[in-house]
Order: structure tokens, then sequence, then C-alpha cells
């Protein structure tokens, strides 16, 4: 499992990437969204320092020791985990760790899904923030998936 630390070092990197793709190869007509990017990129540059202030210290201690697929592990309740392969957020690698913590339950299902995104959106190629401006829907699988782990009515689910 993945520290906040370096869970906010991965996140960071690509939305600094797109910033610096944006601001390069603006579109006409988007001066004002240029002038903002490169503001934001200003701000992550800035550092940790900047992001620390954005929230008390307590939410940051909490945070450090926080490991949720071993949480989740310890719940008793039927659970459904859903995974975007193209989900340069909560990547393979994090939702190993959840199949390693929950390995030994047998009420919780566990699906991942390709060409799907952080948002369960579908896409191509590797995962940016460009994808969360694109306007989409959830993939209606994703809902069926769902809906039909709702609709299970076997004892364990009751």
């Amino acid at each position: 499992m993945r520290d906040v630390w370096s869970a906010l070092r991965r996140q960071v990197g690509p939305f600094t990437s797109f910033i610096d793709q944006r601001v390069t190869t603006p579109a006409a007509g988007l001066t004002a969204v240029v002038i903002g990017c490169q503001f934001e990129k200003a701000a992550l540059r800035a550092g940790p320092k900047r992001l620390l202030k954005a929230a008390p210290e307590s939410y940051w201690r909490d945070l450090e020791g926080y490991e949720p697929a071993r949480l989740a592990a310890t719940l008793r309740v039927p659970m459904l985990v859903l995974h975007g392969e193209r989900d340069y957020q909560v990547t393979s690698a994090d939702l190993q760790g959840w199949r390693d913590a929950l390995e030994h339950r047998t009420d919780v299902t566990i699906k991942s899904y390709p060409t799907l995104n952080h948002l369960f959106m579908p896409g191509e190629g590797k995962a940016t923030p460009a994808d969360y401006e694109r306007p989409g829907h959830v993939a209606e699988f994703v809902l069926d998936d769902i809906a039909a782990w709702i609709g299970n009515d076997s004892p364990d689910r009751r």
C-alpha cells in the first residue's frame, strides 16, 4: 500500500504535465484558462508547504497512518470494490493491496475494468487530468455490475 505522501506525489505529477501541455499548446480562445493554468502550475511548484497549509495539521497526521484496505478488512459487511485500470490516482498496485487485504473474505467482490478511468468513464491510452474535462457518464456496464451486486440475494447479503 502507498503512503499518503507517495500517493500525493503520484497524483500531482500528471496534473503538472497536463498544465505544461495546455500552456505550451493553447487552443484559440483559451487565454483565461492558460493564465489560470499558469497560476495553478506555480502553486503546484510552490511545493508541499502551500499544500500542507490547505488543511489543518491534524488532517495530515490522520492521513499518515490511514490504510483503507487494511481497515476495510476489519469491517464485517459485504463489499464491492471497483477499479478502472486507466486510473492514475488509484493504481493497479493499489488495487492489489486491496486484493491482498481482502483475500480471506468470501463476501467481497472485486472488479477491474481495463478501459475505464478513475471516474469509470471509457478512454484510450494513458489517463491524464484532461480526461476529467471531457463530458461523459459512468459506463453502463459498471452501473449494471453495481445493480447486480446490490440485487444479490444470497444469505450473507441479508
